[in-house]
């Protein structure tokens, strides 16, 4: 297994993903999805998701550099052009919305709260 495949196992049943691949930095999809996940950082966080942004050959975490994930590999990993798209990825590593626009806080926050394991998170936290 590469090192890229391992480091994305390390999210595996712990976190969600919402991945934003982009060209540049200066891409108005990731803009106006980060801006998303700011101003609902709380349900964000609530429901275990971390934004992953791909913008050329980088990588962020929540808007932290990190050469721990290969924007490549995960792009070939998920089926990402390296055009603006954006993909919620559940905790077991499937993509469970694919758009080519910012995802709304909730949009994200409706789909992920009908996940069979987000309900029984829901029911465990009371």
């Amino acid at each position: 297994m590469s090192s890229a495949a391992a480091q994305i196992d390390d999210f595996l049943w712990k976190n969600r993903l919402l991945i934003v691949s982009v060209s540049n930095e200066n891409a108005l999809l990731l803009a106006e999805q980060s801006a998303i996940f700011d101003d609902h950082y709380a349900g964000m966080n609530d429901r275990d998701l971390k934004l992953i942004s791909l913008v050329a050959e980088r990588v962020y975490v929540n808007g932290v550099s990190t050469d721990q994930l290969d924007a490549a590999f995960m792009r070939e990993q998920y089926d990402l052009p390296n055009q603006c798209v954006a993909i919620l990825v559940g905790k077991d590593g499937t993509v469970k919305l694919r758009r080519d626009a910012a995802i709304s806080a909730a949009e994200l926050f409706s789909v992920i709260d009908r996940m069979p394991m987000r309900r029984r998170e829901m029911k465990d936290r009371g």
